[in-house]
């Protein structure tokens, strides 16, 4: 039997399966919405837990399916894997914030002891800041940006986090950085949330090109292209 650890896309029955290009095509459900958190090795080790335990007592409190990217399966030209966090209700994504965020923090703070060689990656600049990743399509991110920057600035200036998104898109997906305090990082991301939320309308498309999208490597190795926005 394998374990849990090892088995990080599969959780039983989901309804309709993804198709080809979105990875094994197993264990991504159908839900009304979702948020795709990139990750390092070890935390996606400390979100799992031992044989999965963590991430199972996630799952069950706030009401949430979390699967990860296959081991060695990481978002382009980085060594981040996805966590893709499903719920039909978007409150209970932030839930799971609140668990995974904690999580970051520890992550940071071994880093601070132990720097990595090539640098942190979980910590920022400023004492007290660490650095949440994610990802979203280049239409999102044009939302989250808005006309002339509005609504980003308008998500530094209430939050007081700062919100980088890349230029380059992989895949149909732009990588996303939120640096600052945890008590900034979470009304961030709650903003940030609400225009992912807004594509979850059109619930084929936020599927086809969103959702169903955790296994980067694999989509890209089966010539998985995303669908015209």
């Amino acid at each position: 039997m394998k374990r849990a650890a090892e088995t990080e896309g599969h959780f039983g029955p989901a309804g309709k399966r993804a198709g080809k290009g979105t990875g094994d095509g197993k264990g991504v459900p159908r839900t009304r919405t979702a948020f795709k958190v990139l990750v390092t090795d070890n935390l996606a080790a400390s979100i799992l837990g031992a044989r999965g335990a963590v991430k199972d007592e996630i799952q069950q409190e706030t009401g949430t399916k979390l699967v990860f990217s296959n081991r060695g399966d990481y978002f382009p030209h980085t060594y981040f894997r996805v966590l893709a966090i499903y719920s039909d209700d978007p409150h209970n994504i932030m839930r799971a914030f609140e668990w995974i965020l904690p999580r970051i923090v520890d992550a940071g703070e071994e880093e601070r002891k132990n720097p990595p060689k090539e640098g942190p990656e979980l910590l920022g600049k400023e004492p007290g800041e660490y650095v949440f990743r994610f990802c979203v399509t280049k239409k999102m991110s044009s939302h989250i940006i808005g006309s002339g920057g509005v609504n980003i600035k308008q998500i530094r200036t209430e939050t007081g986090a700062k919100v980088f998104i890349e230029n380059d898109t992989q895949l149909g997906h732009r990588l996303c950085r939120i640096i600052g305090q945890p008590d900034q990082i979470l009304p961030c991301l709650e903003m940030v949330s609400e225009y992912v939320n807004r594509e979850a309308e059109d619930q084929e498309n936020f599927y086809s090109s969103f959702a169903g999208v955790v296994n980067f490597g694999q989509a890209a190795a089966e010539g998985w292209t995303p669908p015209p926005e």
